[in-house]
């Protein structure tokens, strides 16, 4: 009900264009979103407030958004955004109760001096009264003195109020701080032991296969846990590598990639003669189901893109196959793509059975499997991604230098073209030469 009567105050007040109070009712909507536990509306609503409020510039307005957006960010856990608008809220409070205290003191002025306007007024009409006109002066001293005193003692009353009132405010903002700041350290804690967790998920260095060929792992996640991942699965006759990309970065991809893992493990276990094309057509049904994904509003729609490949160990004969990813064979210093299914795994409105390819690995060849967040990387003169098309001249120029030299050059020339530019996804890439 009250969602109701406040969206109907909106439309009254647009009617009327009260500026005022639509400002005031994008707060109150956004209020009752936050009950209610729906931030994506709560933040729209509260949004146009402060908008709203910071174009009309009135105070009461700015303290109740910027009280609002604290709430939020709060709620949804920006403890940074949350501290800065409770500081803006604090300062405006301060600058509502300074502009009362000046127009007080204002009123008190001008009536004291049209009181002392007055009897100067009286005593000019009495100049022949001398005697009388000493004690009125005297009396007016006197009732100077008092309301001066009483004004001296009203303004350090409302001062002294004022100063515990900013007081504790900074002190519940300090313990706030500490709260955040302790909080914080836990998320961080917590996220820095989900690495080691992930980490060890992750394939080592351990592969007999990769111990035979030489070869490079470019793994760099954007933030301490990462969206991306890397699986080998070895058996007597043949090698499986994998490169996937899980929806999101940071903990929720983590928690994606964690699941690939699995499912890839539990698919592939004492299966050593399935193709890449059943792994995918078996890991997006696990995915579908798991996640409940059905295609319907408001229900999940995460998967990841992947690049499977599986090498015969003896012939070197090689089958692949892949959703959103390609991969990429250098022989010779040109380059034979093998083009993904256009379908990630996980829900699709038209999915199809995912391709299987095979091919003939010779010897020098050198194998590409790779993630978009190395070709997705803003940066360069122009700051625009860097690019397939520049990724693919990059190895053509680097097509003689030795593959497991090829890491530290990717590296390099990924932080020269990054410059100061922020990391915009998890990075990884695996190559390895017959």
């Amino acid at each position: 009900l009250a969602l109701k009567y406040h969206i109907e105050s909106l439309s009254l007040e647009r009617k009327f264009n009260n500026e005022l109070g639509i400002c005031q009712s994008y707060v109150n909507i956004g209020e009752v979103f936050l009950v209610k536990e729906d931030y994506l509306s709560a933040a729209f609503y509260i949004n146009n407030g402060y908008e709203k409020a910071k174009e009309l510039k009135t105070l009461d307005n700015l303290i109740a958004s910027t009280h609002a957006m604290a709430l939020l960010y709060e709620k949804t856990n920006d403890f940074k955004k949350a501290y800065q608008f409770h500081i803006l809220h604090s300062n405006y409070k301060d600058s509502l109760l300074n502009e009362r205290l000046n127009t007080t003191i204002a009123e008190m002025d001008a009536k004291y001096q049209n009181e002392a306007n007055r009897k100067e007024i009286a005593l000019l009409s009495k100049e022949k009264e001398l005697q009388e006109a000493v004690i009125q002066r005297q009396t007016t001293f006197r009732i100077a003195l008092i309301i001066g005193l009483v004004l001296i003692l009203v303004i350090l009353t409302i001062i002294m109020l004022a100063y515990r009132q900013k007081k504790k405010a900074n002190e519940l903002l300090a313990e706030q701080k500490n709260a955040i700041e302790h909080k914080n350290k836990e998320i961080t804690d917590s996220i820095n032991y989900a690495e080691r967790i992930q980490q060890a998920l992750l394939f080592t260095e351990e592969s007999e296969f990769l111990k035979t060929y030489d070869n490079f792992i470019l793994y760099l996640p954007k933030d301490i846990v990462s969206g991306d991942f890397y699986w080998v699965n070895e058996n007597k006759n043949f090698t499986s590598i994998a490169v996937a990309d899980c929806t999101g970065h940071g903990v929720p991809g983590a928690f994606m990639s964690m699941l690939g893992i699995s499912f890839l493990n539990e698919i592939t276990t004492n299966n050593e003669l399935i193709s890449p094309a059943e792994v995918l057509n078996q890991l997006r049904e696990k995915v579908i189901t798991n996640l409940g994904q059905k295609g319907q509003l408001g229900t999940s729609k995460d998967g990841m893109d992947i690049s499977l490949i599986r090498v015969n160990n003896t012939s070197k004969e090689i089958e692949w196959a892949g959703a959103n990813n390609p991969l990429w064979i250098y022989r010779n210093a040109a380059l034979i793509e093998l083009k993904p299914d256009k379908q990630p795994i996980g829900y699709y409105v038209h999915p199809t059975p995912f391709t299987n390819h095979q091919l003939k690995l010779e010897k020098k060849d050198k194998i590409y499997l790779f993630s978009d967040g190395y070709v997705d990387q803003f940066g360069g003169e122009s700051n625009k991604k860097f690019m397939k098309k520049r990724l693919k001249e990059l190895f053509e120029q680097q097509f003689k230098t030795p593959i497991n030299e090829q890491k530290n050059i990717l590296v390099a020339q990924f932080k020269n073209w990054k410059g100061t530019n922020e990391q915009v996804d998890d990075i990884c890439m695996i190559g390895f030469e017959v």
